[in-house]
């Protein structure tokens, strides 16, 4: 996720907004709000102006220039080391009863994922220029790099830090439920959940070990068929292999007194090819 006042920024800014103005606008936690603007100003996502002895703020359109790129990736890392710092300073991010995350880890997760999606917002702007051509695909690539280096970092020292298999899940089921990314279409910013290749930086590898303890081999090897072609990437859904299964039951139901299990699936395996 942005934090959930950054879309509702830039929507309001496509004029000159007052600060008061976009608090009043948006409502909510004003400090949280400026803090936000704070941010799209760094990444480059608003321009501001004084006026009337005050600040003013506006959607910016212009490309981030190279200056203004490493200022930002700066204060990225600046804020990397003190969240590093953070997170080896305690020994557990868990409450005693080892189920639930603390709260200052749950703002500690809330930060790190604010400043990384913010990074995302970088990269997805920088290939949306690319693509009009006001920066090269050199340029682009560089940039990017950069940016997934510094994502890449914090999440790695995390899954060094906290190797226990209970702490790696709490973890994963917040990344899990605010991973909101922005898409940039038709010059307009919409706010949408992805589907993503599996990888540990976006905590979404499903384990074919755990599905196949819980739902059976055989579940997991006709879901994949489903699917499609086994060479080509697919996106996953664990409500496709809660179906898969419940349809396995129904049918080895009907005919398990003709098949056995072997036999039932190379039934299905002829059925479905």
């Amino acid at each position: 996720m942005t934090t959930k006042y950054d879309d509702k920024i830039l929507a309001l800014t496509g004029n000159w907004k007052f600060t008061n103005d976009i608090v009043r606008k948006i409502g909510g936690d004003k400090s949280a709000i400026i803090e936000a603007l704070k941010m799209l100003k760094i990444i480059g996502y608003l321009q501001i102006k004084p006026d009337k002895n005050k600040i003013v703020y506006k959607k910016n359109d212009q490309i981030q220039s190279e200056f203004n790129f490493l200022m930002m990736m700066d204060f990225f890392e600046s804020n990397q080391k003190m969240a590093i710092n953070f997170i080896n300073q305690i020994p557990t991010l868990m409450k005693s009863d080892e189920i639930r995350l603390r709260e200052k880890s749950l703002d500690l997760l809330e930060r790190i994922q604010n400043d990384v999606d913010r990074a995302y917002l970088v990269i997805i702007r920088n290939n949306h220029h690319e693509q009009l051509g006001l920066l090269s695909s050199q340029i682009v690539q560089e940039r990017n790099k950069k940016l997934d280096v510094y994502i890449n970092k914090i999440v790695d020292v995390i899954l060094d830090k906290y190797p226990q298999k209970h702490i790696r899940s709490a973890i994963q089921k917040y990344f899990q439920n605010n991973n909101a990314k922005f898409e940039f279409k038709n010059n307009k910013f919409f706010v949408h959940r992805e589907v993503e290749k599996m990888s540990k930086s976006k905590y979404n590898v499903v384990s074919p070990d755990e599905i196949c303890n819980k739902y059976g081999a055989d579940t997991l090897r006709l879901y994949e068929m489903f699917l499609g072609p086994i060479e080509q990437a697919k996106p996953w859904n664990t409500a496709g292999i809660t179906g898969t299964f419940s349809f396995l039951k129904k049918f080895s139901g009907n005919i398990f007194s003709i098949f056995s299990n072997s036999n039932l699936y190379i039934l299905i395996l002829f059925w479905v090819g």
